[in-house]
């Protein structure tokens, strides 16, 4: 069959309980990868969007990144495709209309601009440790928290991670598929290769934070290793992993809907320098952040479970899975506004 004509099942007939995409910060980009002037077309949460970077008159501003809308209230065209950055604004290729960073219509060259009032919509953006977040509320309430900030990203003793150390491509997958690695220890033994099912020593909800902590031994080339790690989720689609002794480590991986059969995959690796004077990452790091995006795109890793996996709502589960299992669910509900539902195609 051509994979072109092959049925793709959404998250809910693969059994996800919840219709609408999840409220939070979610990554769509790294701020090095945006230039002054730069205009970019993205689709996610099901919307074609555009995203620019404001060209401020002062050389020595960087500007801010902007997302509307992707077609022009006008006559439909795609700002992404020929739009222009002035200012602030994007004006459009087509008819030439422009529109501030607040998606508000500033000019139409040949007309009156006060006949009509003319807007599309600006989606909340904040660049936070040198990461591009996107707000996403279904019922389009304003952010009701803030990104997280990783102290990695100003520490003298971290390489910059921007581009050796990020990736991104598209998966199959709903992004709370990933977070539920956070209760799922498991896992680390049987997809990982931990020597153990390491145990959970620190369980802490805060909010839209959740923090776990465990440790355990890896069966590495050069023998077993101690591994320490703190991880925090910040929503269902950022979680942040931490490896706390050896050569420190921290880990963004993020996942954001494209639609309800995508989600765009991201990592992030900031590797602590070995040398405090180096400037260029060295072969160590290099590896280690490899490794990490191996363990995350890799296809001998999660990607071939979350990719072909049907979410069970209620899931056969023994010992501690059980508690935790239903902790991580209860606390993720919050990112949800309407009640779960389980799709007849499940049953």
């Amino acid at each position: 069959m051509d994979g072109s004509n092959h049925y793709v099942q959404t998250f809910q007939e693969r059994g996800f309980p919840h219709a609408q995409y999840p409220t939070g910060w979610f990554q769509v980009g790294w701020s090095d990868g945006y230039a002054r002037g730069q205009v970019v077309a993205e689709t996610y949460f099901g919307q074609d969007l555009v995203l620019y970077r404001t060209n401020p008159d002062d050389p020595n501003t960087q500007g801010r990144i902007v997302a509307l809308d992707a077609y022009c209230p006008h006559m439909g065209a795609h700002l992404a495709y020929g739009g222009s950055v002035e200012g602030d604004c994007l004006r459009c290729p087509y008819h030439g209309w422009s529109w501030n960073d607040a998606g508000k219509n500033t000019e139409i060259p040949y007309g009156e601009r006060q006949s009509i009032n003319a807007r599309t919509r600006s989606w909340p953006v904040r660049e936070v440790s040198g990461i591009v977040y996107l707000w996403h509320a279904a019922d389009g309430s304003e952010p009701s928290w803030d990104p997280p900030r990783m102290p990695e990203a100003d520490a003298a003793d971290f390489y910059r991670p921007y581009p050796w150390a990020t990736h991104r491509e598209p998966m199959r997958m709903h992004p709370q598929f990933a977070a539920e690695n956070f209760p799922d220890l498991a896992h680390m033994r049987y997809v990982h290769r931990w020597k153990e099912i390491p145990e959970i020593s620190l369980w802490q909800e805060d909010g839209p934070a959740l923090r776990v902590d465990y440790d355990g031994l890896i069966d590495t080339p050069k023998g077993m290793v101690h591994v320490a790690t703190a991880n925090t989720a910040y929503g269902v689609g950022l979680n942040v992993n931490r490896v706390l002794n050896g050569l420190r480590s921290t880990t963004l991986g993020a996942f954001t809907p494209i639609d309800q059969t995508r989600s765009e995959g991201f990592i992030t690796a900031w590797v602590a320098k070995r040398d405090k004077d180096s400037t260029e990452p060295d072969g160590l790091a290099r590896s280690i952040a490899a490794a990490n995006t191996r363990e995350l795109f890799g296809p001998d890793a999660d990607r071939r479970v979350w990719e072909h996996q049907r979410y069970r709502e209620h899931p056969l589960t023994v010992g501690y899975e059980a508690q935790y299992t239903r902790a991580f669910r209860a606390w993720a509900g919050q990112f949800y506004p309407e009640p779960a539902f389980v799709s007849a195609v499940s049953r």
